[in-house]
Parts: C-alpha cells; sequence; structure tokens
C-alpha cells in the first residue's frame, strides 16, 4: 500500500503482460498481486511494480 497520493494513473507488474487490480482511496493506493503460478512469475527472484503518472 502506498500513502500520501492524489491520483494514480498506471499500475503494473514488469514482465507481466496482464492488468493488476489497484484502487486508490482516501489517499491510499492498494494494489492486489494476481495468483500467478510458478510459471507464469515475471521473475522467481523479484517482482517489481511500476506506477506511473502519479501526483503527490
Amino acid at each position: 500500500m502506498l500513502t500520501g497520493l492524489k491520483s494514480a494513473g498506471k499500475v503494473e507488474l514488469l514482465g507481466y503482460k496482464g492488468a493488476l487490480n489497484a484502487k486508490q482511496q482516501q489517499g491510499k493506493l492498494t494494489i492486489t498481486l494476481p495468483s500467478l503460478t510458478i510459471d507464469e512469475l515475471p521473475s522467481k527472484h523479484a517482482w517489481v511494480i511500476k506506477v506511473s503518472d502519479f501526483r503527490e
């Protein structure tokens, strides 16, 4: 969860082609990651979530 945001545009899991479920309420951005199998994971070591077009 990210806090203190006035708005957030796009939320992506780098290396994953599907959409992420993200909800912003009262300055908090909550991101729900998809249930993925080991073969669907973008990386077995680390995940990177990119939040673009946001304002604090």
